[in-house]
């Protein structure tokens, strides 16, 4: 840092020798001037020429108290479409001081900095892991002579936005009658004694009506706390950072009531100085998650399986009519639990009588890294280094117990029973660890970079070069991913207006051939400050503005194909299959039997330009961004089903596959002050979009051209057309056979109100070659608004995200009703009936079947993705201080997250059938700031 400066003091001292420059004077405005946190070095935001895209942590905090660090980066950085997707390349690799590791765990608190690498170039020193962007997350570090704590406190309360909705047992029953009639049965499954019984509460243990997403199995709200602490400082000599959290969470199951997590964490980092030219720094992390809950982790899914009708969950002791001939009974409370032969799961025993879970994650983080200034060898030359142990450990203990249901008899003429017992009673105290869920993995990395920066009259020269090892070890993986790679940077400044940056990576891969483990590709970056221009001195709408552009190659050995993980080299190529004999039976030799070839491949690669400009106008209160890119990412790893010739016998794997990405984004800021108010204004906007270029597949003839993958998106949807349902007019008076003329499909015998499929290919057979691309599952659009308002003590932030552009197939168990034990939705209830035949109802005809007609991903299942949310609205005070007091700031925040969402099908968008729903929050918290 000392370094870094003495060079920002010579660029000011020079550039305020030339007063008819428009030059932006210190400001640590991260946009332009101020110092960003880089690959391996830092350097002013003004001399970058990638798209990269800076978060000041506590500056995003003031605003928007979310400690998910993620939460700072959807809606507020351009490019952005949530869960670490830029540029729709897939998920980022985030960074932690460094090093290459998972971020989930880390809240904002610990964070200085966050950096988002969406360009080749600017992430090309981490190789394989940076195909997709890089998030880079610098945590923060002791100041000295400046003790800080700071504590936030939150309390919130999380309410579901939907539940799914079920039948109720008589609505079952009836709609089951219809799938059974519907499948030419004359008569009905159900009488319908017992469904009126059932809908008028007759007797609930003769006629059981369970609804397991109700309030006594599931809360309709849950709560949380978060309490994080801060505790830095120190001396010319050694500064220490000290963080430590606790993250309680209730869990949505109302049984039983220990249903939660609690997430404990602990980092520590001291920086301390041996002597003028060597500092020396160590980090320790330790992360605890705990959950504990019922034994049975599968409530929500069994939930959404479990018929209505079934039994009942309890029977109460008292209507028993042989109770005493009953051995070992346990009862809860009066009663015992139900279910039958069939049907030995009762969920409420599940959550009250199956035992218990607690899992246990652990976390523990070591790093430690050196600092050497050679300014004494050569001016503006340093050597780092650092080590880093991860180690992750996962496993689940068990309080596993067994209970009996009991299942109803006959009832007497007073409505009571005999019951047979199904299953035995088996309770413990002792818990067990299954090794089933057990995992464990560690990572080593380490690496050692050369950093030279240096000024020379109106040239600037900083050059880093780096070497990088990663390892990682898993269980019951056989192979460790090992990766090594040497690259280097150099970038170059002229007079403050034109930069130059060019760099070169090796990367190196032990899932490559020995002999070719190594590749090494070049990127390359250019920009031009155009407002430092002569004849831009009296532009006075202008005040910034920078050209950019760069274009990077970047390899990867990121495929997981075959059986090793990817690692063709360990695959078995020979095998003992059997013997033959010969001689006349008299001898016999082994046959032996090639089962896979040598393969032949290479790293797969990615070729992108990204170019764009940023810009400051009107006095510095409009800030514009802009980038457009092209990636291609080309020679990805792929079985050659069909480019291998079939005397070959075994299916090779190779480099084929090819998809080109391309977008735009824009990012605008817009800042007032109108008298005591001030505002801050901003728009991100991005728009993606891909094109398969390659594609392992056969060679179609002109009938099925359309089955082609080239051309289409990577994230393209296939499926059929529908055209509507059949109606009794197309078929012959049988009411089983098509009118000629009509496409026979080959999903099966089809009745009026089954779906009907365009012939595309017209070979008048309805089959897989009838699929084509539908859309893309993902919305290629998103749009956010921020609006940041502050007046005196008060301020309002509000995020709202918009995206389109998408669909999605309701090809879920809550939309198909496969098989005669289906539990039907609600949306059961808009099925074609054929008593009262509707050509356009929402739903095709119910049947027993499978439906391998009705049941094929098709526009007739399609839906809409496109959406707008009020992601987060904070209001926050800030408290007077008086200057000299050791708390130097106080506020309260009211949060609420997800408050209004719209969109044609946000009920779908909003609807978790089988696992815990999804949520709105709403939050209160403080936050304390000592300084001393």
């Amino acid at each position: 840092m000392l370094i870094w400066t003495i060079s920002s003091v010579q660029i000011i001292a020079q550039e305020k020798q030339d007063t008819n420059k428009v030059v932006l004077q210190p400001s640590e405005d991260l946009k332009v001037d101020g110092d960003i946190f880089l690959p391996f070095q830092t350097m002013k935001k003004v001399r970058t020429t990638g798209n990269i895209a800076v978060v000041d942590a506590n500056e995003s905090l003031e605003s928007d108290s979310r400690l998910d660090f993620n939460a700072h980066l959807n809606g507020k950085v351009p490019g952005a479409f949530g869960n670490f997707d830029f540029h729709r390349l897939g998920d980022a690799v985030t960074v932690v001081d460094g090093v290459i590791r998972d971020a989930s765990y880390l809240n904002m608190q610990e964070i200085e900095q966050i950096t988002v690498l969406k360009d080749a170039y600017s992430r090309m020193l981490y190789g394989s892991d940076g195909d997709a962007a890089v998030i880079l997350i610098t945590t923060k570090s002791g100041a000295k002579f400046k003790k800080v704590l700071k504590f936030t406190l939150e309390q919130g309360l999380q309410t579901a936005l939907s539940m799914p909705k079920f039948l109720d047992a008589a609505t079952y029953m009836e709609t089951y009658n219809k799938a059974f009639k519907n499948d030419g049965n004359t008569n009905s499954f159900y009488r319908q004694g017992v469904i009126d019984s059932t809908r008028n509460n007759y007797d609930p243990l003769l006629y059981p009506n369970n609804d397991y997403w109700g309030p006594e199995f599931v809360n309709n709200a849950s709560n949380f706390t978060n309490f994080y602490s801060e505790a830095s400082g120190g001396n010319d000599k050694v500064q220490y950072f000290l963080n430590l959290g606790w993250k309680r969470s209730k869990g949505w199951l109302a049984l039983p009531e220990k249903d939660g997590s609690n997430r404990l964490n602990l980092r520590g980092k001291v920086d301390f100085e041996v002597n003028d030219w060597l500092k020396m720094k160590t980090d320790i992390v330790a992360i605890f998650d705990f959950y504990n809950g019922p034994q049975s982790s599968t409530f929500f899914s069994d939930a959404s399986t479990l018929l209505p009708n079934s039994f009942p969950l309890l029977i109460p002791m008292d209507r028993v009519l042989n109770l005493s001939s009953l051995a070992g009974q346990n009862p809860v409370g009066t009663s015992l639990l139900g279910g039958t032969s069939v049907y030995q799961q009762n969920l409420y025993g599940d959550m009250i009588r199956g035992g218990k879970r607690s899992d246990i994650n652990r976390f523990l983080q070591y790093m430690v890294g050196f600092d050497i200034n050679l300014e004494k060898l050569t001016k503006g030359l340093k050597l780092s280094g650092l080590f880093d142990l991860d180690f992750f450990n996962y496993y689940s203990q068990f309080i596993d117990n067994n209970y009996a249901v009991y299942a109803l008899g006959l009832p007497d003429v007073a409505g009571d029973f005999n019951l047979t017992k199904i299953g035995v009673d088996k309770f413990t105290t002792a818990q067990t660890v299954n090794n089933d869920f057990s995992s464990f993995n560690r990572s080593y990395n380490g690496y050692l970079t050369a950093n030279y920066d240096r000024i020379f009259g109106k040239h600037q020269v900083s050059v880093v070069a780096l070497g990088y090892y990663k390892q990682l070890v898993e269980n019951e993986v056989v192979q460790d991913l090992k990766r090594l790679r040497f690259g280097a940077q150099a970038n170059y400044t002229y007079d403050n207006k034109y930069i130059l940056e060019a760099g070169l990576l090796s990367e190196g891969s032990n899932k490559m051939n020995p002999d070719s483990r190594f590749k090494t590709v070049p990127s390359f970056g250019a920009a031009w400050i155009l407002s430092n221009e002569n004849f831009m001195k009296n532009n006075s709408v202008v005040d910034f503005i920078k050209l950019r552009g760069s274009y990077g190659v970047l390899v990867n050995d990121n495929w997981t194909l075959g059986d090793y993980n990817g690692y063709f080299l360990y695959e078995q190529n020979y095998a003992r299959t059997g013997t033959f004999t010969y001689n006349n039976s008299l001898n016999a030799n082994s046959i032996v039997t090639i089962q896979s070839l040598g393969n032949i491949y290479d790293f797969q690669s990615r070729k992108e330009f990204v170019g764009g400009f940023d810009a400051y106008l009107l006095n510095k209160k409009l800030w514009i961004e802009s980038s457009y890119w092209n990636s291609l990412s080309s020679g990805n790893m792929v079985a050659l089903a069909n480019n291998a010739p079939a005397t070959l016998g075994i299916i090779p794997f190779g480099n084929f596959n090819s998809t080109r990405y391309q977008g735009v984004e824009l990012g605008l800021s817009y800042n007032e002050q109108v008298g005591d108010i001030k505002m801050n204004l901003g728009v991100n906007y991005a728009y993606a979009t891909s094109a398969i270029t390659k594609w392992e597949e056969p060679i179609y003839p002109d009938q099925n051209k359309h089955l082609s993958r080239v051309g289409n998106p990577i994230n393209a949807m296939w499926g059929l057309t529908d055209d509507g349902l059949y109606s009794s007019a197309d078929f012959e008076p049988d009411g089983t056979t098509l009118v000629a003329g009509l496409p026979v499909p080959s999903y099966g015998v089809v009745r009026p109100g089954d779906i009907k499929y365009l012939d595309v290919n017209g070979d008048e057979i309805i089959n897989s070659d009838d699929e084509s691309a539908l859309g893309v599952n993902s919305n290629s659009q998103q749009i956010s608004l921020i609006i940041d308002l502050n007046y005196k003590n008060w301020q309002l932030f509000i995020l709202g995200i918009g995206s389109w552009g998408g669909n999605g197939f309701k090809n879920s168990d809550y939309y198909w009703f496969r098989g005669n034990e289906a539990k039907y939705s609600e949306v059961a209830l808009n099925a074609f009936d054929p008593e009262n035949p509707n050509p356009n109802a929402e739903y095709p005809r119910l049947s027993l079947g499978n439906g391998d007609n009705n049941y094929k991903n098709s526009t007739f299942w399609m839906y809409d993705r496109s959406s707008f949310s009020i992601s987060a609205v904070q209001l926050g005070y800030d408290f007077n201080l008086p200057p000299n007091a050791t708390l130097k700031s106080l506020k309260l925040y009211a949060r609420g997250s997800n408050l209004l969402s719209a969109g044609k099908n946000i009920d779908i968008l909003q609807l978790n059938w089988d696992s815990a729903p999804q949520n709105r929050v709403f939050a209160f918290g403080l936050i304390a700031n000592f300084e001393y």
